[in-house]
C-alpha cells in the first residue's frame, strides 16, 4: 500500500505529440501581494497582543536592503 501512495507522487513522462498543446486558462483571481502583507501583519499583530504587557514590541520598520527593487525590506 505504501508504495501504491509513493506512486502518485512520481511523475511519468509525457509522451510527445505532433499536435501542439492547447493553452489552459485558469480563472483563479490572483490575490493582491500587499493583500497578502496586510494579512500576514494582522496575524503576527495578533499574537504580539498575546505576549505580557510588559513586554514592547516594533512593527512597520524598514531595513536597508541592496538586493531589494525598492531598496528596504
Amino acid at each position: 500500500m505504501f508504495k501504491k501512495l509513493l506512486a502518485l507522487f512520481k511523475s511519468t513522462p509525457e509522451k510527445k505529440s505532433t499536435q501542439q498543446p492547447t493553452k489552459k486558462k485558469t480563472s483563479k483571481p490572483k490575490i493582491e501581494s500587499t493583500r497578502i502583507g496586510k494579512l500576514g501583519e494582522h496575524k503576527i499583530n495578533i499574537q504580539l497582543d498575546q505576549l505580557p504587557k510588559d513586554c514592547r514590541h516594533l512593527n512597520d520598520l524598514l531595513d536597508p536592503n541592496p538586493k531589494s527593487r525598492t531598496g528596504y525590506s
